[in-house]
């Protein structure tokens, strides 16, 4: 069973190698190697200007600072408590005992100490 189950495979093996053999190759653009030699020609001169150089050097750092100062902003946005919304709440709750004519007591369950 093992031998008949390799023979086959190898059978399937050999058909795909023919394959890739019998195929022509891709058509090659007539100007890749003029491309090609330009670019390793432009890496190669010490004169051309290279954007990744100001890329590292002006911008990257630049991010770098520009995220930690919003990360930094942000965190002290989250931490610092917001007080205009506990005086947002007092104001509410005592424009409700003006209004209503409420006493102290009431305005006690109305309050988070009450909660």
């Amino acid at each position: 069973m093992k031998k008949s189950n390799h023979d086959e495979i190898q059978g399937q093996v050999k058909l795909t190698l023919d394959a890739f053999r019998q195929d022509e190759p891709p058509e090659m653009d007539p100007w890749f190697y003029d491309r090609l030699n330009n670019r390793i020609e432009h890496e190669l001169n010490p004169d051309t200007p290279a954007i990744e150089a100001w890329w590292s050097r002006v911008v990257k750092p630049g991010m770098l600072v520009g995220l930690v100062t919003l990360n930094l902003i942000m965190m002290v946005w989250i931490a610092v408590p917001n007080e205009t919304s506990a005086s947002g709440r007092s104001d509410y709750i005592e424009n409700l005992s003006s209004q209503y004519g409420l006493n102290y007591a009431d305005t006690y369950l109305l309050s988070e100490e009450g909660e």
